[in-house]
C-alpha cells in the first residue's frame, strides 16, 4: 500500500490494528503511520467497514437506514 502522504511506496504493514480492526502500516521515508482508511472520505468515521457499505446499500435501495448504524461506535 502506497503512502498517503509521501506517496512513497516503501511502506510496511505493522502487527497491530486499530481499534476498529483495519490494519496499520509505517512509511519508512516519511516515517508516519496510517491506516487502510487514511485518505479516504470514511477516515474519522467511527463505525467498521461492512455497516458503512450497508448503509450505502440501504440509501441505494431507497430504504430507511438501520437505526443501529447511526449510532457512534463504542469501545
Amino acid at each position: 500500500m502506497g503512502c498517503p502522504y509521501c506517496q512513497g511506496d516503501a511502506t510496511q504493514e505493522l502487527e497491530r490494528a486499530t481499534a476498529l480492526g483495519y490494519r496499520l502500516f509505517r512509511c519508512r521515508p516519511c516515517q508516519r503511520t496510517f491506516n487502510e482508511r487514511t485518505g479516504t472520505p470514511f477516515n474519522h468515521l467511527q463505525v467498521v467497514r461492512h455497516e458503512v457499505a450497508q448503509l450505502l446499500v440501504d440509501i441505494r435501495k431507497e430504504n430507511q437506514p438501520s437505526i443501529p448504524l447511526l449510532v457512534p461506535y463504542q469501545r
